[in-house]
């Protein structure tokens, strides 16, 4: 019997129970395949979304935070003005008639 030949129809006959053994695990390998790709977009997509709302937060912040340093420094700007005096400024300023009255 081991000096037999192998039976060619046999021996088809297993390959094509494989081969069609295989197409039922590749439905369930594409199937197992797509869940995992739906749960990776869906994961995905709120990840972008959660950094286009980072994004806006920041943005928001740098916006009031320009506001705020905008109007702080307008305000200082004001004071200054109100406590420099017309005749205060032109007796601090250097001119070049001035120079030649310390020398």
């Amino acid at each position: 019997m081991a000096d037999e030949p192998p039976n060619a129809a046999l021996i088809f006959a297993r390959l094509m129970g494989d081969f069609q053994n295989s197409f039922g695990n590749f439905d369930r390998l594409h199937q197992m395949h797509r869940k995992n790709l739906e749960a990776m977009m869906e994961l995905n997509q709120l990840s972008v979304e959660a950094m286009q709302s980072f994004a806006r937060r920041q943005a928001d912040i740098m916006q009031r935070t320009t506001t705020m340093f905008a109007r702080a420094s307008s305000e200082m700007m004001a004071r200054a003005t109100r406590r420099t005096s017309p005749a205060a400024s032109s007796r601090s300023r250097v001119t070049p008639s001035s120079w030649r009255s310390r020398s």
